[in-house]
């Protein structure tokens, strides 16, 4: 298990003034265990999106919300959001979506 930083999702404007999602606010620290998305379901789910989806495993005490920034590749910003939490007896399973800049 490695540590993540994770974002809170507020609401903000691109520099056109449309509304969008930003994560700008820190939270707190998660540890978990982050892979590329790949096999059959998932490409059939995700089609050319899947190289822009990870996986993520975590324990209950580690636990985030869907919408929830996260910054993967180091970049000191949120450049990962969750958009789906599967939760089960011991731990959670999200799939990640590279926030496109």
């Amino acid at each position: 298990m490695k540590p993540y930083q994770t974002y809170l999702k507020s609401n903000g404007k691109d520099a056109e003034g449309i509304p969008n999602m930003i994560f700008d606010t820190k939270d707190k620290e998660i540890k978990a265990e982050i892979w590329p998305a790949s096999g059959k379901v998932q490409a059939e789910m995700y089609g050319m999106k899947l190289a822009y989806i990870m996986n993520m495993i975590t324990d209950k005490k580690n636990e985030i919300t869907e919408d929830t920034g996260i910054d993967v590749l180091g970049s000191g910003k949120a450049d990962h959001k969750v958009i789906s939490k599967k939760v089960y007896t011991k731990h959670i399973v999200y799939e990640l979506e590279r926030i496109m800049p």
